[in-house]
């Protein structure tokens, strides 16, 4: 679908959520114009986004692309996918010199995939564990992708803790994970998938979040909530996974809007 225009469809927002992860660079890759959709979603009551990066090399595109919109705020980072690199030591240099940018709030995405073969588990842990390291110096949050590594992510922890309350991003663990990644000071945020007919043992999990510990996110232009499922995602649609986490938490959407800004604030030292 690269390269391809869809026409993005409207935003469902209730007005004053934040979009705790989605990947602005992505979004043309699933035939969406960033500036449109931001534009929209901002118009129709969308607070803040936080644009997570994968790799180093488009870092500077991210910030020429989104620098003027006051309500994105940036985390950089290196996914599971660069760990087998041979220049890693370079793209660690060009990381670690890319966080005095404006409203830069987090590490991420980090972690370890085991679903994909992102070289050996041992450089994906190596490169994970390094990143958390990076992020304690720094004093800022890190934003964990976990995929199938549940005990990967809590062997790394067990050695290099993360200083700052930081973020499981769009939880898909075993429920009985949840106190785990709770006790080493997680914040635990959920995206569109949740709100899927067949999500039951997510929503398990879900349950299992205090609120104060809450987030919630898009993941996009991935994972697009009920009823558009299948369709490229953009922040403007995190109304849908409010709306379907306040309905099974049984909380006014207002109300879960204030808490979740509320943790995003403390969790991401956000300036709203």
């Amino acid at each position: 679908m690269s390269g391809k225009r869809n026409h993005f469809e409207p935003p469902y927002l209730y007005g004053g959520e934040i979009d705790t992860h989605f990947h602005a660079t992505k979004l043309a890759e699933r035939g969406l114009e960033t500036e449109e959709v931001l534009t929209a979603a901002f118009g129709s009551g969308l607070r803040a986004c936080i644009d997570v990066g994968l790799a180093e090399d488009d870092i500077e595109t991210r910030h020429t692309l989104l620098d003027d919109y006051p309500g994105v705020y940036f985390a950089h980072g290196l996914y599971p996918s660069n760990a087998a690199r041979s220049d890693l030591r370079d793209a660690m240099d060009t990381l670690r010199s890319s966080y005095d940018r404006q409203r830069v709030c987090a590490v991420g995405e980090i972690g370890v995939d085991r679903q994909r073969d992102y070289g050996t588990s041992d450089q994906q842990r190596r490169l994970f564990a390094e990143q958390i390291e990076l992020a304690n110096e720094l004093r800022l949050p890190v934003i964990v992708h976990n995929r199938e590594a549940e005990r990967d992510i809590l062997d790394v922890l067990a050695s290099h803790a993360p200083r700052r309350e930081s973020v499981m991003h769009c939880y898909s663990g075993p429920a009985e994970m949840v106190s785990r990644f709770l006790d080493f000071g997680f914040s635990i945020s959920f995206g569109g998938n949740v709100t899927f007919k067949n999500a039951a043992a997510l929503r398990q999990a879900l349950d299992l979040v205090p609120i104060d510990r809450l987030l919630l996110e898009t993941d996009a232009p991935f994972l697009a909530p009920h009823p558009r499922r299948g369709r490229p995602n953009y922040p403007g649609l995190i109304g849908y996974t409010y709306r379907a986490v306040a309905e099974h938490r049984q909380l006014n959407p207002s109300e879960l809007i204030a808490t979740v800004t509320s943790n995003a604030k403390r969790v991401f030292g956000l300036e709203l």
